[in-house]
């Protein structure tokens, strides 16, 4: 059963496996945790017969990881955190099929400065909203990625937030994760407000 209680080892659902969910699927499965990737057709093929796999793309360093995959998210399955990590624009076609499911906590780590709206209707108050301190492209099913470190850092870590501005308990659980993941993640009280201005420090870079 999911919920608040489990605290070493939460259940956890990456939907969206390309270059920034499949680093985040990679380096939980690495830090010990179940993790689950949402994924289709030839990526999710990929993924069952080859495994993720990461290249770091300042080490030249590659590492496979064997993780659950799943084509579609049932109502009745549930984990404690699904991270939403994709492109804007594909985001409201999965609205729906995370208003059918349970999950207590989803986390849309998706680069929007308009709003929430949408997302608020679709899934209440288990919206938490996070930014990635990484980048990368998926080229040939691998995931080549670099990870904000040092000077790109101090202008923009992994951010999460709750839409109420809470230091709440699950929050305080998701920074932990991503801590534990190698991530050096922060919160900030002002998530929407973090989105909508952090554009004016990563264009100049």
């Amino acid at each position: 059963r999911a919920g608040g209680d489990r605290v070493s080892r939460p259940r956890i659902l990456v939907y969206g496996v390309g270059a920034i969910g499949g680093l985040f699927a990679g380096k939980l499965v690495r830090a010990g945790f179940d993790v689950t990737a949402l994924a289709r057709g030839d990526r999710a093929a990929h993924l069952r017969e080859k495994g993720l796999v990461l290249r770091d793309a300042l080490q030249g360093t590659s590492e496979t990881f064997r993780l659950s995959v799943i084509e579609k998210l049932s109502p009745e399955d549930i984990y404690d955190y699904v991270l939403v990590v994709m492109q804007k624009h594909q985001v409201g076609a999965v609205l729906p099929i995370l208003a059918r499911n349970s999950s207590p906590n989803i986390v849309f780590v998706v680069n929007n400065a308009s709003g929430y709206d949408e997302w608020i209707e679709a899934v209440g108050t288990r919206l938490m909203i996070g930014f990635p301190s990484a980048g990368g492209e998926r080229r040939d099913g691998v995931v080549e990625y670099f990870v904000g470190r040092g000077l790109a850092r101090v202008f923009q870590s992994t951010t999460f937030g709750e839409l109420d501005g809470s230091n709440s308990l699950r929050l305080r659980r998701l920074v932990a994760i991503f801590r534990k993941a190698g991530f050096s993640p922060t919160w900030t009280r002002h998530i929407g407000d973090w989105q909508r201005t952090h554009v004016a420090v990563v264009l100049p870079i």
